[in-house]
């Protein structure tokens, strides 16, 4: 679910989300298995305001300071997927007690125009790509909390060979061919699975058509859980779809592992927020 950010009350779920990101925080035992919290311990969220362009200004304690080199970009991408939930929230920039940063305190990351989306969440170099022939593109990839059975969907950042006919064709691709690098995430899709069809914008709305490798059970036209919710989360990530119709060649409808029958375009809205880290 996508909340505006109208205070008082959204400030208060902002500051909330946050503290989970907070290493040994309140919150931190209800974490699934496997994800960790990346702020470090004793730092506290000590406002937010949002300006009027979309910046959410973020003013953390002295004790943010104290995170290791290596955890800045981490962090970074952690603060600002978490926030730009929120809709009208476009990039966040950092404050520390009070005062503004125009660079991260440990690494130096540069920061004065603040961190938006544009930048990536678990960005990853691709070796052999073209960057110049590539978009960096969030894909998200299915992942097994350790000790439990809940599936989570991690968002990945790489760059991705762009067909300019077509790059929804080069996004979907991508997806299908799985992460680009050693990560533990779930091998999800059925080997032979592509587009039958080139993917078609109307409306707000992207349909996709598959052959038949993408269904989990043909028999009975079933579609894995985790595949239409890693294409959902993917594709309306991009700029105009608000959600996404899959279709399969040779079947008349497509249904859930639940037998549900997907009626209607899927939105990320009617997925489980949870779910999605």
């Amino acid at each position: 679910m996508k909340y505006s950010f109208h205070p008082p009350d959204s400030k208060e779920v902002a500051k909330q989300v946050l503290e989970y990101l907070v290493q040994d925080g309140p919150v931190t035992s209800m974490l699934p298995s496997g994800f960790q919290a990346v702020l470090p311990a004793g730092t506290e969220i000590i406002d937010l305001n949002l300006e009027a362009d979309g910046t959410l200004v973020v003013n953390v304690s002295d004790d943010f300071k104290t995170y290791q080199a290596e955890n800045e970009q981490k962090i970074l991408e952690s603060m600002t997927h978490t926030l730009t939930q929120f809709e009208n929230v476009q990039r966040v920039k950092l404050w520390i007690n009070g005062e503004e940063q125009n660079e991260m305190p440990v690494n130096g990351t540069p920061i004065s125009d603040g961190y938006s989306r544009a930048n990536g969440i678990n960005v990853h170099q691709v070796q052999g790509v073209d960057i110049m022939e590539s978009k960096a593109t969030t894909l998200y990839f299915p992942m097994q909390g350790q000790g439990d059975e809940m599936v989570y969907f991690v968002p990945i950042t790489q760059h991705v060979p762009m067909d300019e006919e077509n790059t929804y064709q080069s996004v979907v691709q991508a997806l299908m061919d799985g992460p680009a690098f050693d990560l533990p995430l779930q091998h999800f899709v059925n080997t032979g699975s592509e587009l039958a069809a080139a993917p078609v914008l109307e409306d707000g709305v992207l349909s996709l058509t598959f052959n038949e490798n993408i269904l989990s059970n043909s028999a009975k036209s079933e579609i894995a859980d985790e595949v239409m919710k890693s294409i959902v989360l993917t594709l309306t990530e991009q700029e105009g779809i608000e959600a996404v119709e899959v279709n399969v060649e040779n079947h008349k409808e497509v249904i859930s592992e639940s037998e549900q029958p997907y009626t209607e375009p899927v939105s990320k809205e009617m997925l489980t927020p949870t779910e999605s880290l």
